[in-house]
């Protein structure tokens, strides 16, 4: 299907019907491709437009310093990254306490989605990081809490330690946005 589409978007034809039908331009509410009777070039720039990269910012000074976003959408795809237990001011949350700390980054998590238009029911994919993999179970209870509904797919595993020693978990998520919702 990638490689017809692909062909159809350089031939300067009008794009087989059964891909026009699976593509939407979000700025026309969903309206089908074929039934504007758009031509590949035009569906070319919907498809270019539709795939903005949208940075998401909590305000982290080091993200500029770094050079990292907390998330990031491209298209229907957001990524968050290792995100830590800590509050606006940076400190940590829930000192030695692993289920107040995977809430927090859940917390900051569901707040950078909301951002990126999109939002935990959208998780497919969570990703938790511990500094003792004998919390697991109240890393997991803490996660249920935001994604048991959604049931995203999840990978559990231990690392010797964080850039703060204070941190017991980070939590990184990938969403996908379902309707057609586009970053702008």
């Amino acid at each position: 299907m990638t490689t017809r589409f692909l062909s159809a978007l350089t031939c300067g034809r009008s794009a087989p019907s059964s891909i026009c039908r699976m593509l939407h331009c979000a700025r026309t509410s969903a309206l089908c491709i074929e039934e504007a009777g758009l031509s590949c070039v035009e569906i070319r720039s919907i498809v270019e437009v539709t795939h903005m990269r949208q940075l998401v910012s909590n305000g982290n000074p080091m993200e500029e310093i770094v050079g990292f976003s907390r998330a990031v959408r491209v298209g229907p795809y957001i990524s968050v990254g290792g995100t830590a237990p800590v509050d606006a001011e940076g400190k940590t949350v829930g000192v030695g306490d692993v289920f107040a700390q995977t809430t927090q980054c859940f917390e900051i998590i569901k707040a950078a989605l909301e951002q990126a238009g999109s939002g935990i029911h959208d998780i497919v994919r969570t990703r938790v990081i511990l500094t003792d993999i004998e919390n697991w179970k109240d890393a997991i209870e803490a996660r249920k809490r935001y994604c048991l509904e959604a049931r995203p797919v999840d990978t559990i595993m231990a690392v010797t330690r964080f850039v703060n020693p204070e941190w017991l978990v980070e939590i990184e998520v990938d969403a996908v946005v379902s309707g057609d919702t586009a970053a702008s």
